[in-house]
């Protein structure tokens, strides 16, 4: 899944849960449930398409990050702290995407081996999941919100 649909999950669950002890693994825990969701890939990671969606994807997560900020200005911390956790595990690809930009062999640890294996499926049509995923979870999140 792109990093904007782990944010708002894992902001959504910070929404919901409001016990950090729960919420904080939960939201790590949502994006290993995410990623077995069939969802948007691209599979050169070289070339500028994958660059624009890299960046997009970090800018709608910073904005939905900072929109949290103005929307819970008294309860804000949660939802940012599960929503970037829920995101994280994605920094992870960082070190292998820039071995591949340089051209040098990328050997994968066991943690990442896994985190590959589990997103089974990504295509060019799972960015109509990531959509709909985007709006449930967007407006579970803003119907939450709105109570808190």
């Amino acid at each position: 899944m792109r990093a904007v649909n782990h944010v708002v999950t894992g902001a959504t669950i910070g929404a919901a849960v409001q016990n950090p002890a729960l919420a904080l693994p939960a939201a790590f825990l949502s994006h290993l449930l995410l990623d077995v969701i069939p969802h948007y890939g691209i599979d050169d990671h070289k070339g500028r398409r994958f660059l624009y969606v890299l960046m997009g994807d970090a800018a709608l997560s910073a904005a939905f990050l900072l929109a949290i900020l103005f929307l819970l200005p008294g309860n804000w911390l949660l939802p940012v702290a599960c929503g970037v956790l829920a995101a994280s595990p994605d920094l992870g690809w960082l070190p292998y995407w820039i071995r591949e930009l340089q051209g040098k062999t990328v050997q994968m640890d066991p943690v990442s081996s896994f985190l590959a294996r589990i997103q089974w499926c990504e295509r060019p049509w799972g960015l109509y999941v990531e959509v709909v995923w985007f709006v449930a979870a967007a407006a579970a999140f803003l119907s939450l919100s709105a109570h808190l």
